[in-house]
């Protein structure tokens, strides 16, 4: 069976057409969202790496750390290194036109930290790795960044020596610049744990609209889950019902051909092949009942104002409604085969012995 026929089958035990609004909303909610979605620009700067050059938490004798003749010891000096990640994660590409041409674009740390050296630049796509040559320090400290194209995922990778005072906070990377459609330009510390608030924000972020589409595929996620669920269940129940049916089946066939071939009785065995025995033994609690039977019988001649036997087919459509509302089917079909027959007033009532034989057989395969 396939996944859209087990949905149509499940679908028939479900008072709605599930598949047609199912497959209505998706693609309206599709063309809603491909409206109302605004695709974000981003050029994200993650710090990958932070640490100190130099960690000496112990004073020692004699012990003097130079860099370009500066005593860093003597002078409460540290080198550290930031490991930036430059990469545009956002859905659009960035294109030269897009930076702010008035301002610088690059990296800088407040004073009296300062950068001093980068090292180890690298770039993904043979295009930035031309404009590597363009990453320059100035004097200052400040880090230069060519104004370059970032095509989508394409990144920068650059380590940051930093002088920094060693009794002071670690150094704040900032990046100075504008990029049209970014609002904001900053540092991401990939080192630390991932911040729950931002998770939150990502989840919920967007105008009114998107909000709203958003809330809606959430439903239309859910009624595909359930849909699914149903798929699942209904399939299942269908494998083993046929395999109950197939065994049932078997069972029959390995039985006395006398009774299988009778014409009275293979609506029984049909019955049992494709419902199973419940209701065949509520049928043998009746016929080994014969006061709770007589009186059954009584009550439908009342009920239904009988004044003949149940060989006239006038009366077959009465009896039938009966026994059905009363969930009586077999003893309707038994009646109906000669296989229980009664006199008018109903005192009399008689079962054909292969009628118990056939039931008894029946309940002793299960």
């Amino acid at each position: 069976m396939s996944f859209i026929e087990g949905l149509l089958n499940a679908e028939k035990k479900i008072p709605i057409g599930i598949l047609g609004i199912v497959f209505s909303l998706i693609f309206g909610i599709f063309g809603a969202y491909t409206f109302f979605y605004d695709k974000k620009s981003n050029l994200s700067f993650k710090i990958k790496a932070d640490f100190n050059v130099l960690d000496i938490k112990e004073p020692i004798d004699g012990l003097s750390i130079l860099l370009n003749n500066r005593d860093l010891k003597k002078e409460k000096l540290n080198l550290r290194i930031v490991k930036i990640f430059i990469i545009n994660d956002g859905e659009n590409d960035l294109l030269e036109n897009f930076y702010d041409s008035k301002k610088d674009f690059g990296l800088q740390v407040e004073l009296p930290s300062k950068i001093i050296q980068i090292r180890n630049v690298t770039a993904n796509s043979s295009y930035l790795k031309d404009t590597l040559n363009n990453i320059k320090l100035q004097r200052n400290g400040f880090v230069s960044l060519p104004k370059a194209i970032f095509e989508r995922n394409d990144f920068i990778s650059l380590d940051l020596v930093i002088l920094h005072d060693s009794s002071a906070k670690k150094p704040e990377v900032k990046i100075i610049g504008k990029i049209a459609g970014i609002k904001k330009l900053q540092t991401t510390d990939d080192t630390k744990p991932s911040d729950e608030t931002n998770l939150l924000y990502r989840t919920f972020a967007g105008s009114a609209g998107i909000q709203i589409i958003r809330t809606i595929s959430y439903f239309i996620i859910g009624i595909i889950i359930i849909a699914l669920i149903i798929y699942i269940i209904t399939t299942i129940n269908e494998k083993i019902e046929k395999r109950k049916i197939n065994l049932r089946k078997q069972k029959i066939n390995s039985i006395n051909i006398e009774f299988t071939s009778d014409t009275q009785l293979k609506w029984i065995f049909s019955y049992y092949i494709k419902h199973g025995s419940d209701e065949i033994r509520k049928l043998e609690k009746l016929l080994l009942r014969p006061r709770i039977l007589k009186e059954f019988i009584k009550q439908l001649q009342k009920e239904q104002n009988l004044t003949k036997t149940i060989n006239h087919s006038d009366r077959d459509n009465d009896i039938a409604r009966y026994l059905l509302h009363n969930k009586n089917e077999l003893a309707y079909q038994a009646i109906l085969e000669d296989l229980i027959t009664f006199t008018t007033k109903g005192e009399r009532i008689n079962i054909q012995p292969k009628l118990i034989e056939s039931i008894k057989l029946i309940l002793s395969l299960e």
